[in-house]
């Protein structure tokens, strides 16, 4: 409920204001011309993961996973859910292979945005070089090979998969882009199997999630945890600091303007509770994998059938709540199966998103039928 009435108050502030020009669309077609712009929308690729790219939200992630990092490296008990699953150590690592990734992943393809043309930059932030950190751990070669992987893979194959399957077929776009993270993620795995210098060192195993408690009290605590938690699972990040302060960044931004976050649609909020809402259903749904420090993907809807509903149904409520439910009911039993085919030295990231791609497509053709 909470998140409801946040939605909507952020919807009459929305509407309370007029809106001259439309941010979005006059930021877009700068993107190739300024690097005033540009910088802007590498920042705000750290959160297109979540359909909205916000470079205040980015802002907001990256402040809590590194609060989170300290918070973890210091001991304390604010620190949260482990960051990174366990992997903290690994942490500084992992993004500094996104980042340079990202970087030079729009350095590349900064001129195919002339005109305000999107393109599916962001793709690096949510996919290979963060798993072959988290893979095979630190240092200057791991996270140089993980970047260089994520730029030859994943943005080539979403710009092919999204000009030639989804935009002929009517299909939603985040359908080919996490189709071209699992394809991506498959070639960089197998090909670190075959590099000398990637080695997997003997690290303890990841520790997914806060564990399941037994305290009524402490249990509707540790589900807003888990649910915070989510949002910031796409970027390999899993903590509810970096996941509710990026919230907290997203709603400035649309309160600063509401024609610039999400795409310049002004279904932010909408977006925002859908979210919310898959992320809730799915973790009462499945909260029995979380038990003993276990881990599931709940949050597969939360990235992809979810927002999709909202926008390719125009923010519709019906749409919104059918949804969420359905991505709930099946993101999470769907990628936990895939798993289970994944060999060793390949990431489990890739069960994720394929389940992202079977979900957003069920939960799209549910929807058309239905409505």
């Amino acid at each position: 409920m909470t998140a409801l009435a946040v939605a909507l108050l952020l919807e009459a502030a929305a509407s309370a204001r007029s809106s001259p020009a439309r941010s979005y669309e006059q930021w877009t077609p700068h993107v190739s011309t300024s690097w005033t712009a540009w910088w802007s929308w590498v920042l705000g690729d750290f959160t297109e993961p979540t359909s909205y790219k916000s470079p205040l939200a980015s802002v907001g992630l990256l402040v809590g996973a590194f609060a989170a990092y300290f918070l973890w490296r210091s001991s304390s008990r604010f620190a949260g859910t482990p960051v990174s699953y366990g992997f903290g150590a690994r942490f500084p690592w992992m993004i500094g292979a996104v980042v340079l990734s990202l970087v030079a992943t729009n350095l590349l393809f900064r001129g195919l945005l002339v005109d305000g043309k999107w393109q599916p930059t962001f793709v690096v932030v949510a996919s290979v070089p963060a798993a072959v950190v988290l893979l095979y751990g630190r240092g200057w070669a791991v996270l140089g090979t993980g970047a260089v992987l994520g730029i030859v893979t994943v943005p080539p194959l979403a710009m092919l998969l999204i000009a030639n399957f989804c935009a002929p077929n009517g299909i939603p776009n985040v359908v080919g882009i996490v189709s071209a993270m699992a394809l991506g993620g498959v070639i960089a795995c197998a090909t670190c199997r075959f590099l000398p210098w990637m080695r997997v060192p003997d690290d303890a195993p990841p520790v997914h999630g806060a564990g399941r408690v037994d305290a009524r009290r402490s249990e509707a605590a540790w589900t807003v945890r888990r649910v915070l938690a989510d949002f910031s699972e796409a970027q390999f990040i899993g903590s509810e600091w970096a996941g509710g302060l990026m919230i907290v960044g997203a709603c400035a931004g649309f309160l600063i303007d509401p024609s610039f976050a999400g795409y310049g649609l002004e279904l932010l909020p909408r977006i925002l509770f859908a979210q919310v809402l898959t992320s809730a259903i799915g973790v009462v749904l499945w909260r029995q994998w979380y038990r003993g420090g276990g881990w599931t993907a709940t949050y597969v809807p939360v990235v992809s059938s979810a927002p999709t509903a909202v926008v390719a149904f125009g923010g519709s409520w019906s749409a919104l709540v059918l949804g969420a439910a359905i991505g709930a009911a099946l993101g999470a039993p769907v990628a936990r199966l895939l798993a289970k085919l994944i060999p060793p030295l390949f990431h489990p990231f890739i069960a994720n998103v394929t389940s992202m791609a079977v979900t957003t497509l069920v939960v799209y053709w549910s929807l058309m039928f239905i409505l």
